[in-house]
């Protein structure tokens, strides 16, 4: 596993989180690539969920694949916990932006 790097490199903010972006998409898009890949790779797509969002909770897309996965293995009770922790990211996410504006 990639661990982002240490914060005492003195590197700036931005960097760290455009590091932090790339690992977040490089799993995401790995599991999304088994997902869809071979149907039956199901389990490898969800520890690939589970291992992205073991770095950060606050992935809304995370929290959908992994629930549209769970949900193509039966597992649906684990389906609608992981698409309800989506919906309730993504309705704090636009909570947030509107109060920006």
């Amino acid at each position: 596993m990639v661990t982002p790097p240490d914060r005492n490199w003195n590197l700036p903010s931005g960097s760290v989180a455009r590091l932090d972006l790339r690992l977040r998409m490089s799993e995401l898009l790995r599991g999304l690539f088994l997902l869809r890949a071979a149907p039956s790779s199901n389990d490898l797509a969800a520890a690939q969920f589970k291992k992205t969002l073991e770095m950060n909770q606050n992935y809304v897309q995370t929290h959908r694949e992994l629930g549209l996965t769970y949900e193509e293995k039966g597992m649906h009770g684990e389906a609608v916990t992981e698409l309800q922790k989506a919906l309730e990211k993504e309705s704090s996410d636009i909570q947030a932006g509107m109060h920006m504006q």
